[in-house]
């Protein structure tokens, strides 16, 4: 028998009580302070939390990117220093703990501990069981004009309240997961930074005899076409095969290709237009997608990691929806080795590519089997019997 079982054996042998959220947790929605006040966007000492700080940062915070002054701070009273910070509409289903005094914005619902439970919760066990949590806000989401949560539902959602040392062991093992995690995340950061290194070296380094072209004299570059959102679904199935790319890169699944062969595909709208993605067989391209064909003489394979390292997102137009023009690709110019060269760059790039990026080998395939393995032992332990 485990430690966590022993435990729950000695502590709970008849089940853990559960509560609901708005018993548990004092609720206050974040907001931005006003844009059109420039003194309260300088000189900031209060963070001031957006989604962009949990997609840099992780789901433990002690920081913001963002950080406003105390004058900016609506009656001067901050969320509390350990609250869990809920994404309760536009992008749902994520949560942070934040370590230290803060606000965020109106995507968040703050979860602040009442005192009457404050010696019964292990704040660190509460964030664990908040990926519970973001499962149910995922299924309880209202879409009429922008996507919200079921407050009144989430309201009645319900954490479970076992025994403190039940909950701090809870995390201990939750925490030994992350850490591996986290150490195969950094080394797998730092291949890619140096399969970035190699990348430039072979594509640009003086080593290979070259000449200069414009992309359009190497590739015929053609914009997809337009499909309706309700032909595409986001996973493929019997009838929706095909993949189909758009200006984020692959958009999901439709049932009809309007491409053929081993080509490139480069997003030209949008906010993440640039991105680069190797299309081989059949798939769709939207308007919102380049179509990059090789002319003769051109490896497909140096052309991709060619076009992967010119970060073509430099080239947008800085508008609300920034848009990458065709005429303004056709006209970059590159360095171009020779044919024979073009093909022994292709072949060591995309070796170097599978290392890093390939999710069924290396450490990519061992990073993903320790995240299936961490979700699994999480949603052991924290799936509890309830004391009737």
């Amino acid at each position: 028998m485990s430690r966590i079982d022993k435990l729950i054996a000695e502590l709970c042998p008849d089940g853990v009580r559960y509560v609901e959220v708005a018993q548990l947790f004092n609720l206050r929605n974040g907001y931005t302070p006003s844009k059109s006040n420039a003194s309260f966007w300088s000189d900031g000492n209060v963070p001031w939390f957006r989604m962009e700080d949990i997609r840099a940062n992780g789901g433990v915070l002690d920081h913001a990117l963002q950080r406003v002054p105390g004058v900016a701070v609506k009656g001067g009273k901050l969320f509390p220093a350990n609250s869990l910070l809920v994404a309760t509409s536009a992008t749902i289903g994520e949560h942070a703990l934040v370590t230290v005094p803060h606000l965020s914005n109106q995507r968040f619902t703050s979860l602040s501990i009442k005192s009457d439970y404050a010696d019964q919760i292990d704040m660190k066990f509460m964030y664990y069981y908040g990926f519970v949590l973001d499962e149910w806000c995922r299924n309880n989401t209202t879409t009429s004009s922008f996507a919200s949560v079921d407050m009144t539902g989430f309201k009645r959602f319900r954490f479970p309240v076992p025994p403190l040392e039940v909950q701090r062991e809870v995390v201990r093992i939750l925490d030994q997961f992350t850490q591996l995690e986290a150490e195969l995340e950094a080394e797998l950061e730092a291949r890619r930074r140096q399969y970035e290194h190699y990348r430039n070296d072979l594509l640009m380094g003086d080593g290979v005899k070259r000449h200069q072209a414009r992309l359009d004299e190497l590739f015929d570059l053609r914009a997809g076409k337009f499909i309706t959102a309700s032909e595409i679904v986001p996973l493929p199935d019997s009838r929706h095969t095909v993949p189909c790319f758009g200006g984020g890169g692959l958009r999901g699944y439709v049932a009809s290709p309007n491409q053929r062969g081993d080509l490139v595909v480069i997003g030209r709208q949008g906010a993440l237009c640039g991105n680069v993605k190797r299309a081989d067989g059949e798939f769709y391209a939207t308007e919102h997608a380049v179509v990059v064909t090789p002319r003769d003489g051109v490896d497909i394979r140096w052309a991709f990691h060619l076009l992967t390292s010119m970060n073509l997102n430099q080239y947008a137009s800085k508008s609300a929806q920034p848009g990458l023009a065709v005429g303004t690709l056709n006209q970059l110019v590159v360095d171009v080795p020779r044919a024979n060269e073009q093909l022994c760059i292709g072949s060591v790039l995309d070796k170097f590519d599978a290392l890093v990026n390939d999710l069924s080998v290396g450490l990519p395939a061992e990073l993903a089997a320790r995240r299936k393995q961490y979700e699994y032992y999480r949603d052991k332990l924290l799936a509890f019997k309830e004391a009737v």
